[in-house]
C-alpha cells in the first residue's frame, strides 16, 4: 500500500519543523490533519512526490523528518512531471511483499468531522469553441492552466483553502490534465490535445475548506465566464457535498502474515 505525499505541503500537513508557510492549524481544523495523517500510518510505503520542487537539501532534511515522525517505515521519492523515481518505486511494489501490514485504530466521529470540514465537488462539463482553428494544443493548455488560477483566486479572496483542485480535459484519444493543491503551491499542467480541436470535455474534482455550496458557486461562476472568451461551457452533470459519518460494516483487527 502506498500512500503519495505532496512533497511542497508535507511539512505544513504535518507541522514538521521545516515548514514554510503557515501551520497545517492555519489551513486546515484538526480533524483534517487527523486523516491525513491516518493515511501515513496506514501506508505501507510512502512516496514522496513532487521532489522536482524542492533543492537537494530541502528533501533530505524532509526525508529526516518523515524517519522520525514515522520510524521504520520505508520512504521513496519520486517526480510524476519528469518519472524521476518511478522505477524504484515500481521495483519496489513489484517485490513479493505483505501488503496492507498496518490496521491502524480509528476515531470516526473525528474522521467524519475531518471529511465535512471540506466541500466535495465533482462536475462534467461540455466544452465547445466557435472555431476549432483558433484552439491549437497550446491554447487548450493555456485555458486549463486560467480556469484552475481563476477557480483558486476566487476561493482564496472568499477566503477558502484548497486542499486539491484537477480537472481533466479529453478530446478523442488525447488528455490534458492540470492540478493544484493548495491556495499558493504551484499549478501543474500537463499532456497536450494533440490537433487543434473544437469541443472537448472537462471535468473537475474538487476538495476544499469551505461549504460545499459556495464551492459549487464559485465553480459554476467560473465556468460561466468560460462562455464569454469564444467558448461555450455546458455543464453535463455537477455534484457537490459535504460527506457523512461512514459507517464500516466490518473491520479488520490485524493485518495476516
Amino acid at each position: 500500500l502506498s500512500v503519495l505525499v505532496d512533497s511542497t505541503q508535507v511539512t505544513e500537513q504535518l507541522q514538521l519543523p521545516s515548514a514554510k508557510h503557515r501551520t497545517v492549524a492555519e489551513r486546515f481544523p484538526d480533524n483534517v490533519r487527523y486523516i491525513y495523517e491516518k493515511q501515513l500510518e496506514e501506508a505501507d510505503l510512502i512516496v514522496l512526490n513532487k521532489v522536482d520542487f524542492l533543492s537537494g537539501t530541502e528533501l533530505d532534511v524532509l526525508k529526516i523528518s518523515l524517519a522520525e515522525r514515522f520510524p521504520g517505515k520505508p520512504l521513496v521519492s519520486m517526480s510524476a512531471q519528469n518519472g524521476e523515481g518511478i522505477d524504484a518505486w515500481m521495483d519496489y511494489v513489484c517485490t513479493a511483499r505483505i501488503a496492507g501490514r498496518h490496521i491502524v485504530a480509528v476515531d470516526y466521529d473525528t474522521y467524519a468531522a475531518g471529511e465535512a470540514a471540506l466541500g466535495w465537488l465533482n462536475a462534467s462539463v461540455a466544452l465547445r469553441t466557435m472555431d476549432a482553428a483558433t484552439w491549437p494544443s497550446s491554447r487548450w493548455e493555456k485555458f486549463a492552466g486560467t480556469l484552475l488560477e481563476t477557480i483558486r483566486r476566487q476561493l482564496a479572496a472568499y477566503p477558502a483553502e484548497v486542499a486539491h483542485l484537477k480537472l481533466s480535459l479529453r478530446h478523442e484519444f488525447a488528455t490534458l490534465n492540470g492540478n493544484l493543491t493548495s491556495n499558493h503551491g504551484p499549478i501543474s499542467v500537463r499532456g497536450h490535445l494533440a490537433a487543434p480541436s473544437r469541443e472537448a470535455e472537462l471535468r473537475i474534482n474538487a476538495r476544499v475548506h469551505v461549504a460545499h455550496e459556495v464551492l459549487q458557486a464559485i465553480v459554476e461562476g467560473t465556468l460561466d465566464q468560460c462562455s464569454t472568451d469564444g467558448m461555450q461551457a455546458t455543464v453535463t452533470s455537477l455534484r457537490s457535498l459535504s460527506p457523512g459519518r461512514p459507517e464500516p460494516t466490518h473491520r479488520y483487527a490485524a493485518a495476516i502474515v
